[in-house]
């Protein structure tokens, strides 16, 4: 399938990433995908990173801005739908949350110069969906992990930064939701907090 994004970013070659995204959406229409979860929009900023790594682009911003928008654009024009994660960022992670709850000190403000950039750059290229973070930001939200946050989903996605495409959560299953609430209340919490599809995949 080519290179994987860290590869990519490394090249900062938009033309290559272009023409594997096209690729990707290629391949994936062909059997019968017309969604993608792609791509990782995540600024990998913490070396003990132990989930993003080479999911991303890189650990600049600006760098995985461009790449972000590069591929989003590649993937709509083969009529495939792109969608931007993990919102509002799994960069600065220490805990990978298949398995537990990370929890990000970093103001709004921070976000919005640097793990915010790339998501904005998706949304101005005009990606379709979203995928949230099961990731707790205190300084955002000092209850509810970003998956389940009004503040975040409703006030910060789609008031502050005008996303009106599909919120889409990461599965329901990983560790991060069903070590610390209920499956229905989750689900319920999810949607009032402004997301508008629900994940549930198979974690091992």
């Amino acid at each position: 399938l080519g290179p994987g994004n860290l590869a990519l970013g490394v090249a900062n070659n938009l033309v290559l990433t272009d023409a594997l995204y096209q690729q990707y959406a290629e391949q994936m229409l062909q059997l019968g995908y017309n969604t993608i979860l792609a791509p990782c929009a995540d600024v990998n900023s913490n070396p003990d990173n132990p989930i993003i790594g080479q999911r991303a682009f890189g650990c600049e911003p600006a760098l995985v801005s461009r790449h972000v928008s590069a591929a989003v654009r590649a993937l709509t024009t083969k009529g495939a739908q792109a969608c931007a994660k993990h919102f509002p960022g799994h960069g600065d992670t220490a805990t990978d949350s298949h398995s537990g709850l990370p929890v990000v000190h970093l103001s709004r403000q921070q976000l919005l110069d640097s793990h915010l950039q790339p998501f904005i750059a998706a949304i101005a290229a005009g990606v379709p969906l979203i995928m949230t973070s099961h990731i707790l930001y205190p300084e955002l939200d000092p209850i509810w992990p970003a998956t389940l946050s009004p503040a975040i989903l409703t006030g910060l996605l789609r008031q502050q930064l005008g996303f009106d495409g599909v919120i889409l959560t990461d599965s329901m299953n990983m560790g991060a939701m069903r070590r610390h609430y209920s499956p229905v209340a989750a689900a319920v919490q999810a949607l009032e907090a402004g997301a508008d599809l629900i994940m549930l995949s198979e974690e091992h």
